[in-house]
C-alpha cells in the first residue's frame, strides 16, 4: 500500500511540474520565421538525378508509370513571419504571420511515356493528351486569437491575401517521329494564360513592371480561419476547424502565351550512353495581353479532430480528418479529402520529437520533427517524405523540408 501512494504521489507531483515547466518555457512576447518546401513525383525518386552518370531505362519508365501518368507537386511556403502575444489569463494573440505561398502541379500523361519506351506504330503520330501544368501563388497576412468560453477552446484567424499569379494550360499536345535509323524528333507545344497581379508585358519585355499599394489592395481578398475544441476528459479533446473563403482575390492582367519545345536526336540509343549530343529548341510565339478580372480564392477546408494526451504533455496522440475544396466557387472546383495522425513526446517541454503521417494538399506526407525550446529561443526543424501516390510515398519520390525559429521573452 505504501508503494502505491508513493507511486501517485510522485506521478503527481511529475504532473504538477510538467504543468510548471509548461508554464516556464511560453514566451509572452515572441517573433520568428517558419519557411517550408516540398518536392515530390509519383515514380521518380531524388537519387536518380544525383548519380555521376544518370541513365533512364525507357521501356522500363513505360512498364512502371502509374496509369494516370506523371505527377509532380512544389509546394513552398516563405519566409513565413509571424509575432505572437501570449497572455497570463490564456490569451494567446498571433499578432501577424505573413509570406508568400506557392502550389505548382506538373502532370504528364502514360501515353508520352509509352511512346518513348516503345515507339509509336505511324511515324509523326500525334499524342493528344500530354499532360497539363497549373500554378498558384498567394502573398498573405493573417492575425489571430484563442481564447476559452467555460470549457471550450475557441480560435479564430481572418486572413488577407494577394492572389499574385495563377497558370494554367488550356492545351498540351504534341507529335513524335521514331525513324527506323534510330532517330528521333519531338515537338510538344503548350498553349496557356497567365494571370497576374501585374502587367507581364514589361517582364517578357526585360523590364520592371509597374505596380502601386493600392493597386494591390484593390484586388485584395479575405478568408477566415477558426477551430474550436472541447474537453471530454481531462486527457481528450475533440474539436473542428474551417478555412472559409468569403471575398476571391482578382488577378486584373492576362498573358495568353503559346510555346513550342523541340528535342531531336540522330540515336537515342546514343544519349542513352552520352554518347550523341541532343538538339533540344525552345520557342515561345507572340504573346498577347488582355486586363480581364480573374477571381480566385485560397481552398476551402473543413474537419474534425482530436487530441489525447495520456500523460500530461509527455505523450500527444493527435488526429484529423478533413476535406478540402480548390478554386471553390468556380465552374472547376478540385475536392479532395485530408487527413493527419500523429504522436509527440516532450519532456518539460523544452524538448520534443514528433512523428506523422498525412494526405495534405493531395501529397502523402510522412514527417519526423524536432523541436529544442530554451525558451528565449526556440528551434524547429521538420523533414518529410512524400508523394502524391501512397506507394511511392516511402520510396523517396520527394522531401519536405520546414524550419521554425522563435524568439522572445
Amino acid at each position: 500500500m505504501k508503494k502505491v501512494c508513493i507511486i501517485l504521489l510522485i506521478t503527481h507531483l511529475a504532473m504538477q511540474a510538467t504543468a510548471l515547466s509548461e508554464k516556464s518555457f511560453e514566451r509572452f512576447f515572441e517573433i520568428g520565421v517558419s519557411p517550408s518546401v516540398n518536392m515530390s513525383s509519383n515514380y521518380f525518386k531524388l537519387k536518380d538525378f544525383f548519380k555521376k552518370d544518370v541513365v533512364f531505362d525507357l521501356r522500363k519508365i513505360a512498364d512502371e508509370m502509374p496509369r494516370n501518368g506523371l505527377k509532380t507537386a512544389v509546394l513552398f511556403s516563405a519566409p513565413d513571419y509571424f509575432v505572437n502575444l501570449n497572455l497570463k489569463n490564456g490569451w494567446k494573440f498571433g499578432l501577424m504571420k505573413l509570406g508568400i505561398e506557392g502550389d505548382m502541379r506538373f502532370n504528364f500523361s502514360k501515353q508520352l511515356f509509352d511512346v518513348l519506351g516503345y515507339g509509336n506504330a505511324d511515324m509523326g503520330e500525334t499524342i493528344e493528351e500530354v499532360g497539363s501544368i497549373s500554378a498558384d501563388v498567394f502573398y498573405y497576412f493573417n492575425t489571430s486569437a484563442s481564447f476559452k468560453v467555460k470549457k471550450f477552446n475557441i480560435s479564430v484567424s481572418p486572413s488577407l491575401f494577394v492572389p499574385v499569379a495563377h497558370f494554367e494550360t488550356n492545351d498540351m499536345g504534341g507529335s513524335l517521329t521514331n525513324k527506323t535509323d534510330g532517330s528521333l524528333s519531338v515537338n510538344l507545344l503548350i498553349d496557356g494564360t497567365l494571370y497576374s497581379c501585374v502587367d507581364t508585358k514589361p517582364i517578357f519585355d526585360g523590364q520592371i513592371p509597374e505596380f502601386t499599394v493600392a493597386g494591390l489592395v484593390k484586388n485584395m481578398g479575405f478568408d477566415l480561419g477558426s477551430s474550436v475544441s472541447y474537453p471530454i476528459f481531462d486527457t481528450l479533446q475533440v474539436g473542428g476547424y474551417m478555412r472559409l473563403p468569403i471575398v476571391p482575390g482578382k488577378l486584373r492582367h492576362a498573358a495568353s502565351i503559346k510555346a513550342s519545345m523541340s528535342y531531336t536526336v540522330e540515336s537515342i540509343a546514343g544519349v542513352l550512353i552520352n554518347d550523341t549530343e541532343a538538339k533540344f529548341e525552345p520557342a515561345l510565339s507572340d504573346i498577347e495581353y488582355g486586363t480581364p478580372t480573374f477571381k480566385i480564392s485560397r481552398p476551402f477546408r473543413m474537419g474534425a479532430e482530436a487530441v489525447y494526451c495520456p500523460f500530461n504533455n509527455w505523450l500527444t496522440l493527435s488526429g484529423l480528418f478533413g476535406f478540402g475544396v480548390k478554386y471553390p466557387y468556380t465552374k472547376t472546383p478540385k475536392g479532395y479529402v485530408e487527413y493527419k495522425f500523429g504522436v509527440v513526446a516532450s519532456v518539460y517541454n523544452a524538448l520534443s520529437v514528433g512523428l506523422s503521417t498525412a494526405y495534405l494538399s493531395q501529397v502523402f506526407i510522412h514527417e519526423a520533427e524536432l523541436k529544442i525550446n530554451a525558451r528565449v529561443l526556440e528551434i524547429d526543424v521538420a523533414v518529410s517524405a512524400q508523394s502524391p501516390n501512397f506507394k511511392y510515398s516511402f520510396t523517396g519520390a520527394g522531401l519536405g523540408a520546414r524550419i521554425g525559429v522563435a524568439v522572445g521573452f
